[in-house]
């Protein structure tokens, strides 16, 4: 079980990382936020659903984006992810049937990539705050205490029921950024990922809450300009 602790030692060399950036680009003079950009950082995760009823166990992610910033007041984002989602309830019962036999413990591992349109509902010359909506796609694998397999077994589904691996997710996000002096940068964002699925935690026709599983995520994320708006400049040509 993946829980806090195990997060610190990543967070911390993320953030030393940071630290020594800093210092390092303070030596640039850039003048305006670049127009695409590359951003990779650590993402905490946590899963609601019918083995836990609230956010209160959290694992480690990965994420990274291409930013395209051209536009003052929207932007588009192409990004993707990695991440676990453990869920356990030794005492769950479905409350439809005493004879079910769900599983109370699951750990998923999940990719999404999605495409995302930011809305930047304050834009400055160094930072930026936004808030977003996407929509993209979720490969997700749902395993038991040993490493197998949950969808391939199959007295921990109903007699009949299979589900798609592969889900539509719609993530809803709140972020802000800031730029350094010479255009590369960081990011604070929350987000909901919102897997149009009730499955991540292979409890479908044997889950007692309503409505699919959620995921809230958490990410900072360091910035490297690709193409900025000084690249972009046409320099005029002189005569002979």
């Amino acid at each position: 079980m993946v829980g806090l602790n195990a997060m610190k030692k990543p967070f911390a060399i993320f953030f030393l990382t940071f630290l020594c950036w800093t210092c390092f680009s303070l030596q640039g003079m850039a003048q305006h936020y670049p127009n695409i950009s590359f951003g990779i950082g650590p993402e905490a995760l946590s899963y609601r659903g019918d083995l836990n009823e609230s956010y209160s166990q959290w694992n480690a992610g990965l994420r990274a984006s291409v930013l395209f910033a051209k536009k003052n007041r929207f932007n588009s984002e192409l990004s993707l992810g990695i991440g676990k989602i453990v869920g356990q309830n030794s005492s769950y019962v479905y409350e439809g049937d005493a004879s079910a036999t769900p599983a109370t413990f699951v750990a998923t591992n999940y990719v999404d990539f999605s495409y995302r349109l930011r809305l930047n509902i304050l834009a400055k010359k160094r930072y930026r705050l936004y808030i977003g909506q996407g929509i993209g796609l979720m490969r997700f694998s749902p395993k038991d205490e040993s490493g197998e397999q949950l969808k391939d077994q199959f007295e921990s589904l109903d007699l009949g029921e299979s589900y798609s691996a592969i889900a539509l997710i719609l993530p809803t996000q709140l972020g802000f950024t800031y730029q350094l002096p010479n255009d590369f940068g960081f990011s604070a964002q929350a987000s909901f990922l919102n897997p149009m699925t009730d499955y991540l935690d292979n409890l479908g026709e044997w889950g007692n809450s309503e409505g699919n599983d959620k995921i809230i995520a958490f990410n900072v994320m360091f910035w490297v300009p690709l193409k900025s708006q000084q690249q972009m400049e046409i320099t005029p040509r002189t005569g002979h």
